[in-house]
């Protein structure tokens, strides 16, 4: 059984909306690229969607599916269980605690 989701990665989220753009943009396409998620939130530079998807991997949101000797081909970013949890609370419309 999976445990409950506490609030606290739901205010967050609030206080990240990038994070929580790249997190929906990922939820609808799964296996999207650093560009795919960069142009779905607009983002238009490389390094800072970069620096973005792999701080919300070291969350434990998203996971990287391409393999390891794929060095310089393109990311294929998917939700892990937390970033699906956290997806599903955002689209029920999950309040934080005020």
């Amino acid at each position: 059984m999976v445990p409950p989701m506490t609030e606290q990665p739901l205010e967050d989220l609030r206080r990240a909306p990038r994070r929580t753009r790249a997190l929906l943009h990922i939820a609808a396409h799964p296996d999207a690229s650093n560009r795919e998620v960069a142009a779905g939130i607009g983002i238009g530079s490389e390094a800072q969607v970069s620096r973005l998807l792999v701080r919300m991997q070291d969350l434990g949101l998203i996971s990287n599916r391409a393999k390891a000797h794929n060095h310089g081909g393109p990311n294929s970013w998917e939700l892990t269980a937390d970033g699906t949890r956290l997806v599903k609370a955002l689209k029920s419309g999950a309040k934080a605690p005020s």
